[in-house]
This record gives structure tokens, C-alpha cells and sequence, in this order.
């Protein structure tokens, strides 16, 4: 692959937060690429360890790199802050703790540009703690989907994420979208109504990053009734398809159920966090709401057989569930 210098300007969006442990791995990644043409942002939350120093330690020695600081405010409000000061027509981001392989912003533009694509995704291999070569082949394998098949794919999980790293936007798409403030969980808020905006969507069989997993990381701590923010985000998304893209409606509704007894179920392990089942009642009466007021009849009989059951009987369906290791 020939190096590109980058004829187009790319923001690099990189929200800070106590990362200090992982950071300089992370910037000298983004240092690195072949794409040379970047605006790099670094977006320092307030941090309390030494992550502010490390950034300024890196943007004294690279034009590239603008450092803006502010109070903490949580992981929604610093990759906001990012987006409002993206100077690119095109952008990425990139969370402190992950790296990116030294290709990825010049593989996700070439493909990009070749495809006439408004999002790429490529793919990404988990790393714990240190980081150590991987070796990863690259067989560019390329796939186009246009908005709604493209919405299928990241509603259920398959060749596109809900994860906003590993993906090259268009920033015409962002318009007034932005991250929820306060969300443990925002990521189910935003990525598909830039989906939703997009008319071609492109996914490469490329490892090109490389996502670390460790315990302060939001997916590698315990259950936490942090997590039910996602209920909210599905719900919202479940009632943008259904005006907007109706063929999705019946996906939409079953991962918004799914997630509900999959949340009941952890309480129903973890008592300890819902003493007083307030949540857990809270959860069922989104389901009844969602069964009783919606048609979900075009649905498999499996899942209608779950749902009206677990509707019927939400504790003995948990706990026979939990016995089985069935959807945790």
C-alpha cells in the first residue's frame, strides 16, 4: 500500500479521561498513520491524573495536534465537545485506551473515495491491558449496503456496530446530532441517525483496530444499572424506525424487548441492586406497554412465545432463564 499524505483534511476525535496508563500508545498511533493530512483533537475531560500533561507533551511536538480542556463532564459532553471543533470535511474518533493500526485512516479514505461511500466501518480485534503485536490479515474484502440493509446490519450487531470508533463519517452527516449528556451508555443514542442520514455505507473485512479491554473500560466493568440507559436509547430507536424506516420495526421491537429481559433477568441475579424492584417493575411495564400498544404479531413464534410469557410471568420466566444461561 503507498503511503497517502492525505489530499482531504480528517479529524481525529480523541475524548480524555484518567487514560494516562494507555494514552501515548493511543496519540503515537494516530501520529503514525499514513493518512498524514489530520487534524487530531484532544479532548481532555478534566482529568485528575496526568493525562493533561501527556497531551501537552505530544502537541508541543506535532501541528497536528490541538488540546482542549474543560471540566469534567462526562464521555458524551468531551466527544461533543470534539465534534463541535472538527475542521475536516471527514472525521473519526478514537477512544484514549485503543490504538489504530498504522493504515486504518488511509485504508477506511481510499475504500472511501472508491466505493463513493458516506461511512466506513471496518473491523477491530480486542486487546487486554499491554498491548503486543498482532499479527492480522488483510484481504480487503469490501461490502456496500445501502441505508436500510446498512440500519439491519447494526441493529443486529452483524457487519456494523453501535460503536462510533473504527468508522469514517462524512461530516455533512453530523448536522445537530450529538451525544446524550449524563449517558453511561451513548453510543445507542447517536450512531444510527448518522446511519439514517447516510445514503451508502461501506464495511471492510480489515482488522484495523485495535479496541483494549480492561477493568476501568465502560464494557469491562460488572453489571451496572448504568446500563439501562441503553433501554431508553432502544426505545427511542425502535420509534425512529417505525416512521422512518417501518421494514425495521419488527427488528427494532425485538432487540427493545430483548435488552428489557435481559436487564430484568441481571436484576433478578443481582437483588441487591433493585431491593426494592422498582427498576425491574419499571422494565416489565415497558414491555406490557410495548405488547399491549403495539402489534407484534409479525413476529416469530419464538420470540412472541418469550415475549407474551415473560409479560405473563416475569419472575418464574427469569429465573428459569438464569438457571438455563439463556440470554445473559
Amino acid at each position: 500500500m503507498q503511503i497517502n499524505m492525505g489530499i482531504e483534511l480528517i479529524s481525529v476525535v480523541i475524548p480524555i479521561y484518567n487514560t494516562e496508563k494507555y494514552l501515548d500508545d493511543c496519540i503515537k498511533s494516530v501520529m503514525n498513520q499514513s493518512y498524514k493530512n489530520l487534524d487530531i483533537i484532544l479532548v481532555n475531560d478534566g482529568s485528575t491524573d496526568k493525562s493533561k500533561s501527556i497531551c501537552e507533551k505530544w502537541q508541543q511536538q506535532d501541528d497536528r495536534i490541538r488540546l482542549i480542556n474543560q471540566i469534567n463532564m462526562g464521555a458524551a459532553m468531551a466527544k461533543n465537545t470534539g465534534l463541535d471543533a472538527i475542521k475536516g470535511d471527514l472525521f473519526i474518533i478514537l477512544d484514549s485506551d485503543d490504538l489504530l493500526h498504522q493504515n486504518n485512516i488511509e485504508l477506511l479514505y481510499n475504500c472511501m473515495k472508491e466505493e463513493n461511500s458516506d461511512i466506513v466501518e471496518a473491523c477491530n480485534t480486542t486487546i487486554f491491558e499491554e498491548f503486543k503485536s498482532i499479527n492480522v490479515q488483510q484481504n480487503n474484502k469490501v461490502e456496500n449496503f445501502n441505508t436500510e440493509n446498512a440500519l439491519k446490519e447494526l441493529i443486529i450487531s452483524g457487519k456494523f456496530h453501535q460503536t462510533p470508533w473504527n468508522k469514517l463519517y462524512k461530516k455533512e452527516l453530523l448536522k445537530d446530532i450529538r451525544f446524550p449528556k449524563g449517558r453511561y451508555i451513548d453510543d445507542e443514542y447517536w450512531t444510527y441517525k448518522l446511519f439514517a442520514n447516510a445514503k451508502k455505507i461501506t464495511w471492510i473485512n480489515d482488522v484495523t483496530y485495535y479496541y483494549r479491554q480492561h477493568e476501568e473500560s465502560t464494557m469491562g466493568r460488572q453489571y451496572s444499572i448504568k446500563r439501562l440507559d441503553a433501554i431508553d436509547a432502544l426505545y427511542e430507536r425502535y420509534n425512529f424506525m417505525k416512521v422512518n424506516f417501518p421494514n425495521l420495526k419488527e427488528l427494532s421491537c425485538k432487540t427493545f424487548l430483548d435488552n428489557c429481559i435481559y436487564n430484568f433477568q441481571k436484576l433478578c441475579m443481582l437483588e441487591e441492586l433493585d431491593k426494592d424492584k422498582n427498576l425491574r417493575e419499571d422494565l416489565w411495564n415497558k414491555i406490557k406497554q410495548t405488547i399491549e400498544n403495539d402489534n407484534i404479531h409479525s413476529l416469530t413464534t419464538k420470540d412472541k412465545v418469550l415475549f407474551f410469557s415473560f409479560y405473563k410471568y416475569p419472575y418464574m420466566i427469569s429465573k428459569v432463564r438464569n438457571m438455563l444461561g439463556r440470554g445473559i
